[in-house]
């Protein structure tokens, strides 16, 4: 179990090996509550062919969120999700927080309807061959003022955890480190039967529905539709297009 905040979180895992790695990432955040409901999982799949490497499915409850092709890229992701229980603290009027997916690359963002990754967990195993991956994390924090994406500083790891490695001892790229990306487009999903274009004003009105309520409301607005003055809005058509979307906006 781990404690989040005032809350008492139970993760699963699979194998003890998945259990380990867990535990020496959240050692200092580790408590004995047997009461406590498990939320997440990390499940490693069997291998069957010589030379081929296991992946780690993560889960939310009992739905399929995220494949890794490393156990520290598992790891990660559950952490960033469990943050989402702490609290915000003081968010600047400049910041909203988006209830959204976002795949990014070493410099760069797209923003993305938030069901993606429940509707495909695959995704990052299909990207990482462009050097794409998704950004951690069960919300987005945006700088109204530069368009950019703020990854944030890990919260609830050990002091002693770095940076995941890529499954081959290597050290992934610097994206699980604190920083800003800059945002390329953001993807938003069209209805069916929808033939309008995607234009600011339908973005904003969507945006409203999914920022979360830091600041009032009018802030809100005011904050969306600056941030879509600067930025692409694009749509896609269904969630198995935000690869090839992403790939399009994103790979080099």
């Amino acid at each position: 179990m781990v404690r989040v905040g005032d809350l008492h979180i139970g993760v699963r895992s699979s194998t003890l090996g998945v259990r380990d790695a867990f535990e020496q990432a959240l050692s200092e955040h580790l408590v004995d509550d047997p009461e406590a409901q498990p939320s997440y999982a990390i499940y490693q799949t069997e291998v069957t062919l010589r030379g081929a490497r296991p992946r780690y499915r993560v889960y939310h409850n009992c739905d399929h969120i995220f494949t890794a092709s490393s156990l520290d890229r598992a790891v990660a992701v559950v952490i960033a999700n469990l943050e989402h229980h702490l609290p915000r603290g003081m968010i600047p009027r400049s910041v909203l927080e988006l209830d959204v997916a976002a795949v990014v690359s070493p410099s760069a963002a797209v923003l993305l309807p938030w069901p993606v990754p429940y509707r495909v967990p695959d995704m990052e195993l299909r990207l990482k061959r462009s050097g794409l991956r998704q950004l951690e994390g069960a919300s987005v924090f945006v700088d109204v003022a530069s368009a950019e994406v703020l990854v944030p500083r890990r919260r609830l790891t050990d002091r002693r955890w770095q940076h995941p490695s890529d499954g081959r001892g290597a050290a992934t790229t610097p994206l699980a480190a604190s920083g800003r990306l800059r945002i390329a487009s953001w993807g938003l999903l069209r209805s069916v039967g929808d033939s309008m274009p995607q234009t600011r004003a339908r973005a904003v009105w969507h945006g409203m529905s999914i920022v979360f309520g830091h600041h009032p409301q009018a802030d809100n607005l005011r904050g969306l539709a600056e941030l879509v003055g600067q930025i692409d809005i694009d749509a896609i058509d269904s969630y198995e297009e935000a690869v090839p979307f992403s790939m399009r906006w994103l790979a080099t």
